[in-house]
């Protein structure tokens, strides 16, 4: 067993399922301390069975401000750092233009996109504070291509311009870089430090 992680807080967000229950998985395995969000307490509950009482479940809905704001304050009145912060919460629903769902595609655009931004909200200040730590932005590559009954062409699919919204907030703002914290903001891959 390797231990590349042994004693950092990473703190995976969607982890319930999917990408973040197989990361969590791994990065226990490699002697990380984990912080496991997301919406669906059981399961985060018996994903914290599966990997021992030393790791922390928070329920979190990345789509609510106020809940990233309380739950980030949570976590760190329990741990003096959160090393990493990797985003991978999603929603998606299926569903043609001609079937267009509003109340599914603002959920798709509120959970992909706005709570990303949340969470940034949330992080990137404590990162700055910390001065260091790592913050991961993850989107699918539906926002380029498409999924099956979205809407490929018309380019209006919440799930298609969500994952692309997020895409663009970490490459554009350099968020899944390290953080700069004498200049209080990330550090944009190809730009010098502190530069305006």
């Amino acid at each position: 067993m390797s231990s590349a992680f042994k004693g950092e807080a990473i703190w995976i967000i969607g982890a319930s399922s999917g990408i973040g229950r197989a990361l969590a998985i791994e990065l226990a395995g490699q002697g990380a301390q984990l912080i496991l969000s997301a919406r669906r307490q059981s399961e985060l509950d018996a994903l914290k069975r599966d990997l021992g009482d030393q790791h922390m479940v928070y329920t979190l809905d990345v789509s609510n401000t106020e809940d990233v704001l309380q739950t980030t304050e949570a976590i760190r009145s329990v741990l003096p750092r959160i090393d990493r912060v990797i985003f991978l919460a999603a929603a998606y629903t299926p569903m043609s233009l001609r079937a267009l769902d509003i109340a599914a595609t603002r959920k798709m655009v509120d959970v992909n996109v706005m709570g990303a931004f949340n969470i940034v909200h949330a992080i990137l200040p404590m990162l700055c504070a910390q001065d260091k730590g790592q913050l991961a932005l993850c989107a699918s590559v539906a926002g380029y291509t498409g999924l099956p009954d979205g809407q490929r062409r018309a380019g209006a699919d919440g799930h298609q311009s969500a994952p692309a919204g997020a895409g663009a907030l970490a490459a554009g703002g350099g968020v899944g870089d390290p953080v700069d914290a004498a200049a209080g903001r990330p550090v944009v891959p190809g730009r010098r430090r502190h530069q305006r």
